[in-house]
């Protein structure tokens, strides 16, 4: 859904569209800037109120990628090590578009919630080594977690590799 969709169903709540804004100016700003005067644009675009180094969202909703990626924070590249900003520019992303714009893991974890979204199989063992105590560098989603709390939503594909105690059984 386009932003100027999203505008016509919450019109007078344009903070709920800061994590829209977010996604849809990093090809703009991508283009027209570099470097951290890029960074700087979205975030005075986002930033609502001060909450120190990173801005507070309710909840933070991330794809979780088969090579344990989340947002566009990819194993062993800069992006995932960045612990003072708030976002960093990605270049060479191993999936298109190769350059972008993504939220670092301190800004992912200052959220009250992080859920984390992965379906099918190939994602199960992206899931199983995330949830297996790995390192956020070799694998970034075990890094994206809330303050408050951290929902994992998966299908059964995706959760087969976890031990079967951890979820119920199939509805016949």
């Amino acid at each position: 859904m386009r932003l100027e969709g999203l505008q016509q169903v919450v019109p007078r709540r344009r903070e709920l569209l800061d994590a829209i804004v977010l996604q849809k100016l990093s090809d703009l700003v991508i283009r027209e800037a570099d470097g951290d005067q890029r960074l700087n644009v979205v975030l005075r675009v986002v930033r609502r109120e001060n909450h120190g180094v990173a801005p507070t969202f309710d909840v933070v909703l991330v794809g979780v990628g088969p090579d344990i990626h989340v947002a566009s924070l990819f194993p062993e590249l800069p992006g995932v090590r960045e612990t003072e900003r708030t976002a960093v520019a990605v270049r060479g992303a191993p999936k298109p578009p190769p350059t972008r714009v993504s939220l670092t893991l301190p800004a992912i974890r200052a959220a009250r919630e992080v859920w984390l979204l992965a379906a099918g199989e190939d994602k199960a063992r992206a899931v199983t080594i995330a949830l297996s105590g790995a390192g956020e560098i070799q694998a970034p989603a075990a890094g994206a977690y809330g303050r408050s709390r951290t929902l994992w939503l998966l299908d059964r594909a995706a959760a087969s590799g976890l031990p079967r105690e951890l979820y119920p059984p199939a509805s016949p």
